[in-house]
């Protein structure tokens, strides 16, 4: 898989994606201050994880259907095909051994995969967003771990 085109599709299609698509914490504000939720009351801030999460699934939605345009628009000759939140989980041991995989600990549900189906093979490509503003890096991390045992990567950070 020509990884180097598909990131250059997803940066076209990000590109593509209108600003009404992006949560940020104006928005967020926007939000909490409409409902005269003050900015020292404790309800704001259990409030904002969720109204990222919420925009974020906005977000997602938008880029999907932008990124699938550029991948159509651009036609490869291989057999690999964007999916989004597509459950990858533990395998058996049977499985492990017959394909020398190693299972995960958990179930993880990346934002895109961009893979060949039906196959371990070509399982080179996914995309996690991001919309929370008060994201830790040890949240971002435990997510990438996650995807990197399930797919045996080494994962690479862009912002």
């Amino acid at each position: 898989m020509e990884i180097h085109k598909y990131i250059k599709f997803l940066r076209t299609a990000i590109n593509n994606v209108k600003e009404v698509y992006f949560g940020n914490q104006d928005w967020i504000d926007s939000m909490l201050n409409a409902h005269e939720i003050e900015s020292k009351n404790p309800k704001r801030e259990a409030l904002i994880p969720y109204l990222s999460m919420h925009h974020e699934r906005v977000f997602c939605y938008e880029l999907y259907h932008q990124l699938r345009k550029v991948m159509e628009e651009n036609q490869l000759e291989e057999k690999v095909i964007l999916q989004a939140e597509l459950r990858k989980n533990q395998v058996g041991t049977e499985i492990e051994q017959l394909f020398g995989i190693q299972s995960t600990d958990g179930v993880y549900y990346p934002d895109f995969l961009i893979h060949e189906p039906d196959t371990i093979d070509n399982q080179n490509l996914i995309i996690e967003v991001k919309a929370n503003p008060r994201l830790t890096s040890e949240d971002m991390i435990k997510d990438i771990l996650g995807y990197r045992q399930h797919f045996d990567i080494k994962p690479t950070l862009r912002q």
